[in-house]
């Protein structure tokens, strides 16, 4: 069982996933990653990463939304 903590939450599932198929397929984020960035135990992982990085039991996800202002 893997169970990481995404934006505060606790979630857990059995199969291996890297960072994109937790963002994009599970969490349903936008495949567009300028609108967010993903930090992974507190440090920002950059959108050409995800693929690549797994997700391991005990990380800390949080997805952060750009917020534009004037």
């Amino acid at each position: 069982m893997i169970e990481i903590i995404v934006n505060g939450k606790s979630m857990a599932w059995t199969s291996e996933k890297n960072v994109y198929t937790l963002i994009i397929d599970t969490l349903n984020y936008p495949a567009e990653s300028s609108r967010f960035v993903v930090a992974l135990n507190g440090e920002l992982l950059p959108a050409e990463q995800w693929p690549s990085t797994r997700v391991n039991n005990g990380d800390i996800i949080d997805v952060l939304g750009a917020i534009t202002g004037g």
